[in-house]
């Protein structure tokens, strides 16, 4: 009798522990959750044969872990010593091995950068409170010649109510899409109270 009960226990508990290891849960998948990757600055860019490529670069950010900018790799390409289409990619992976990737297109052509001429001085003396009055600039392409009309001029960081030194900032692109070498005026805003 003793046998038959041991050998019904010993069924019963190889039955439980089949039973309970068969109900375990088992382990979960990794969510899909790649991060993000957004491309700084134009995509493509265009620049000029032999002139220097700086690139804008890119940020990183994953759903769990927030921004992961700097664990981006960049593999870059460009060789603006010679004419072609380049490649600067962006990589990164998240600390659950997820990854994605963008590729920022650099076109270098045979073409020079516009050249922009500031009028009147590089350095402007405003007194406190006195409007800053703005004296322009010019822009020429060696293939679109006269671009003066498209400069781009940024004064909005001059603040003359507040004694200090300023910006202004001209920028313009040719019809490539060939930036010229931005150019900055000093505006200084200086208190008109004598010491």
């Amino acid at each position: 009798m003793n046998k038959i009960l041991n050998y019904l226990l010993s069924g019963f508990f190889v039955y439980i522990v089949v039973v309970a290891c068969s109900d375990s849960p088992e382990s979960a998948p990794e969510p899909d959750r790649k991060p993000v990757i957004t491309i700084l600055g134009d995509n493509p860019v265009t620049v000029a044969l032999n002139s220097e490529y700086i690139d804008a670069g890119a940020t990183a950010s994953d759903s769990e872990e927030g921004d992961i900018t700097n664990r981006i790799v960049v593999v870059n390409s460009v060789n603006t010593s010679e004419l072609g289409t380049y490649t600067v990619t962006y990589t990164v992976e998240n600390n659950i091995g997820q990854s994605a990737t963008e590729v920022r297109t650099v076109n270098v052509v045979n073409n020079s950068a516009p050249v922009i001429t500031l009028e009147g001085p590089s350095i402007v003396t405003v007194p406190l409170g006195e409007p800053y009055v703005e004296f322009g600039a010019t822009a020429y392409d060696a293939e679109d010649g006269d671009i003066s009309a498209n400069i781009v001029i940024d004064s909005s960081g001059v603040d003359t109510s507040v004694v200090g030194n300023y910006y202004v900032y001209y920028n313009v692109k040719d019809s490539s899409g060939i930036a010229a070498q931005e150019v900055t005026r000093d505006v200084v805003v200086t208190s008109t109270e004598l010491f």
